[in-house]
């Protein structure tokens, strides 16, 4: 076809369909009358949460009512103002664009940054507004705008629990703690191992604590065990606090590994210093008085004990000794026999304790100590006839005694208890009573003889451990 021809052929086009609409008008007896009505409504969450560097959609509520009136032309006298013969509401459509991180989309899809944190998606929402030629007035509402905070998850944080009645550091998760007849009190606190943490974040929750949401701390106050929890976009984190019953248990001990290495020990001495051992027994008993307390610098509790009582190991021994004494040049021979059961080490625990709620330096104190019983004693009389240089008889006595002694160095901090057995004084004295052939007798005299054992050892040395008897 010829250009001039096209044109001409637009033009007639264009022509007809302007008095085919015009003739349709002035035809038409009513028409609708369009007004925007109530603003165009968004519902939009305030806030979603989304997992670092996946697909995250939003959920939107949209709602556009526009208003309609319907009127009637008076064909007699258009003149005349229309008449109002129907009315109501319909349904407008609209579009909605959804911007986030600087990517868009009609459908409100986009995919989270890898990098944890609160971000802004920004919804517009715009109606179509459509009038069509055969109606009047507008159904242009004005676009609106929300902005939704994104919430990207994949934070990392922990909480621990700070004793703030404490001298120590007493920090932990869980947290334990004594019941007391107040309360007691901690600070919980949050450690951030991966991204941030946004506004109003952490948000907090237990019973007895105090924080406003976007706290790092929070802290609490309270009689009863509580499980405090801490929640950041998409993470949850606890703290336990326990509140353990006070407790002070008791009971009888008797320290039998203790006893029966000095037992063996004592033993071990008599052999040495050469006497013949008799049975060796222990007896007495110690109190053992457990509390519970705040362990120092620990989360943790536990018992204080302390140690207070007597005991001891008995052992008898004997001895047969050959005496030679001389007198007047007269030699004198006889035996003496020295038993006793009363050879006793006594063992004495003074307030031995270990005190948990202070540092380890003073951890363990009292004292636990040893003493030394009598020893030995022995008595043996001989009547000799001489019946030579004058004399007629010698009446010998003599008195032997063997006294031992304990003698003890206790460590606290080890529980090293170090005993040495001692002979803290040997003798035999020998008294004798000269009757004369002539029927006199010469007033009671006294020699001291040497003792005729104690060949190898007068001591012995030895340690005993009491610190498990504490733990």
């Amino acid at each position: 076809m010829k250009k001039p021809k096209l044109i001409i052929f637009i033009l007639t086009a264009f022509i007809l369909f302007t008095f085919a609409v015009s003739a349709e008008a002035e035809d038409q007896k009513t028409y609708k009358q369009w007004d925007p009505g109530t603003p165009i409504k968004l519902a939009a969450p305030d806030k979603i949460t989304a997992q670092a560097g996946k697909s995250f959609s939003v959920d939107v509520d949209v709602t556009d009512i526009d208003h309609y009136t319907v009127y009637e032309m008076d064909e007699e006298d258009l003149s005349r103002m229309p008449k109002e013969i129907d009315g109501g509401t319909e349904e407008d459509g609209y579009s909605l664009l959804g911007t986030f991180e600087g990517k868009t989309s009609g459908r409100l899809t986009f995919t989270a940054p890898k990098e944890p944190g609160e971000y802004t998606l920004t919804i517009k929402v715009d109606d179509d507004a459509i009038v069509r030629l055969s109606e009047r007035g507008s159904r242009d509402d004005k676009a609106i705008t929300v902005e939704v905070k994104v919430i990207v998850g994949g934070v990392k944080f922990s909480l621990t629990a700070k004793d703030t009645q404490a001298d120590s550091q007493r920090i932990g998760n869980p947290l334990n703690m004594v019941k007391k007849s107040y309360n007691r009190e901690s600070t919980i606190i949050t450690k951030l191992s991966k991204g941030k943490f946004p506004e109003d974040y952490p948000q907090w929750s237990g019973e007895g604590v105090k924080a406003e949401d976007g706290d790092k701390e929070a802290s609490w106050s309270g009689s009863e065990s509580v499980v405090v929890t801490a929640k950041a976009y998409d993470t949850t984190e606890t703290a336990d606090i326990i509140l353990r019953d006070e407790d002070e248990p008791s009971d009888i001990i008797m320290l039998n590994d203790q006893l029966t290495k000095i037992k063996n020990s004592l033993g071990i001495w008599i052999n040495l210093i050469e006497l013949a051992t008799g049975k060796i027994t222990s007896e007495g008993s110690y109190l053992l008085k457990k509390r519970l307390v705040d362990v120092y610098n620990s989360p943790d509790v536990d018992y204080n004990v302390r140690i207070n009582g007597d005991g001891s190991v008995s052992a008898g021994a004997e001895a047969i000794w050959e005496l030679t004494p001389e007198i007047f040049t007269i030699p004198l021979k006889y035996k003496v026999k020295v038993k006793g059961d009363n050879m006793k080490i006594k063992l004495t625990a003074a307030n031995y304790m270990k005190d948990l709620t202070v540092s380890d330096k003073f951890k363990y104190g009292g004292s636990i100590l040893c003493s030394g019983g009598p020893g030995l004693t022995a008595t043996a009389s001989t009547t000799y006839d001489i019946n030579k240089l004058g004399i007629k008889q010698i009446y010998a006595s003599t008195n032997a005694y063997i006294k031992i002694s304990a003698h003890s160095d206790f460590v606290a901090t080890t529980g090293d208890l170090n005993i040495g057995f001692n002979l803290a004084d040997t003798a035999i004295g020998c008294s004798y009573k000269v009757l004369w052939l002539d029927g006199t007798e010469s007033p009671n005299a006294s020699i001291n003889l040497p003792l005729p054992v104690i060949k190898k050892a007068l001591s012995y040395d030895f340690t005993v451990n009491f610190k498990d008897a504490l733990n």
